[in-house]
């Protein structure tokens, strides 16, 4: 369960590191996500605060 919650983790870093918007690139990136794990929603947010 949790390696699917690091991919969406995985995902949201490797677009901080590309320097692009958070929520712009985050948007698209959570929608395609929910095919794979659906929870990661509440906890990409939760990490992105964590990083912010």
């Amino acid at each position: 369960m949790h390696s699917e919650a690091q991919l969406a983790w995985q995902a949201t870093v490797d677009l901080q590191r590309d320097g692009a918007p958070q929520e712009d690139e985050a948007q698209p990136l959570i929608v395609d996500i929910p095919t794979l794990a659906p929870p990661p929603s509440p906890c990409s947010l939760s990490l992105l605060d964590v990083i912010h």
